[in-house]
């Protein structure tokens, strides 16, 4: 599970859900309603990683959806700087 902020010009938004495909340039993210987003390099300002223990795709799955965990707290009061 991640959190991305991109940057588009002078607008900035938040997208979180699983990382899918990672590219030279560019990472697709799936999002919690199943639409993957293609985010180029060039747009990333911060990546916050919600899980850094290694899981299995069984137990990522379980992720999918579920974007509301006790500890991603103290991850996004970090993300806030």
């Amino acid at each position: 599970m991640v959190i991305i902020e991109v940057v588009s010009g002078e607008k900035s938004e938040n997208i979180r859900g699983l990382l899918s495909q990672v590219g030279t340039d560019y990472v697709d993210i799936k999002k919690s309603d199943g639409k993957v987003v293609t985010i180029l390099q060039s747009q990333i300002l911060k990546i916050v990683w919600l899980d850094r223990k290694k899981a299995s795709p069984l137990d990522r799955a379980k992720y999918v959806g579920d974007f509301h965990s006790e500890e991603d707290g103290d991850f996004l009061e970090d993300f806030e700087e």
